[in-house]
């Protein structure tokens, strides 16, 4: 598999770098980046003999922090919405 994201730049109100704190005093942090929070996705693909190229809208963003995400937060929900026409 290749894969290529470019970004396509960010719209006003895109989701920004960040970090929360947890805990009586602080002491556990989770943190993010949304690398690209929009882009245009190009792939080429093979799997035993057959194989195939696909395009379409991409995401990528990287978490991190000093305790585990399940253990800070409860009932999470994550989702990303976009316009149904691609320009």
């Amino acid at each position: 598999m290749d894969i290529t994201l470019t970004g396509s730049g960010c719209r006003p109100g895109a989701p920004r770098p960040g970090h929360w704190l947890f805990g009586a005093d602080g002491e556990h942090t989770f943190a993010w980046l949304p690398a690209v929070p929009q882009g245009r996705v190009e792939a080429t693909y093979r799997v035993g003999g057959d194989g195939g190229a696909v395009t379409g809208v991409g995401y990528h963003d990287h978490n991190w922090g000093n305790a585990s995400m399940l253990d800070l937060m409860h009932h999470w929900y994550w989702a990303r919405a976009r316009p149904a026409r691609i320009r």
